[in-house]
């Protein structure tokens, strides 16, 4: 099992309502539309889930954004990367650069002026620092 249907089966365990995974075609515009391309794992995260609700979080506070959120949100944002999720009402947010075709890294924007850092040099790596080590990725 990936990392990612790890994380996606604690949340339904834990109770934190998810969306209808999405279809390539909404990725793929999402995507593109924020100025970057799909690589197979952001693909591969929102084939397995369409995100949490608007106001949604998890236990640790961390809410993964439905694709419009990320349309929306990454309209306003300037710098490299796209937006997807964030921990506590937004107090940090994270965001998804394309690496290749089989891997985006992820970085987190603390708002603090110095602009993202990277956290994971993938999703995958992401969702597994995310469930063993939350720490290292902020929450």
């Amino acid at each position: 099992m990936s990392s990612i249907e790890k994380v996606i089966a604690k949340w339904r365990a834990d109770g934190v309502e998810l969306l209808t995974p999405s279809d390539e075609a909404q990725i793929v515009a999402v995507i593109s539309s924020s100025g970057q391309r799909l690589s197979r794992d952001v693909a591969e995260l929102y084939h397995a889930t369409g995100g949490m609700p608007d106001g949604v979080m998890d236990a640790l506070c961390f809410s993964l954004w439905p694709l419009d959120r990320v349309t929306a949100e990454n309209q306003r944002h300037q710098d490299a990367g796209v937006l997807f999720a964030d921990f506590l009402i937004d107090s940090h947010v994270y965001l998804f650069r394309y690496g290749n075709a089989e891997t985006s890294s992820v970085h987190v924007e603390y708002g603090d002026g110095k602009g993202p850092q990277r956290l994971a040099d993938s999703v995958s790596e992401f969702f597994e620092l995310y469930l063993d080590n939350s720490e290292k990725i902020g929450l």
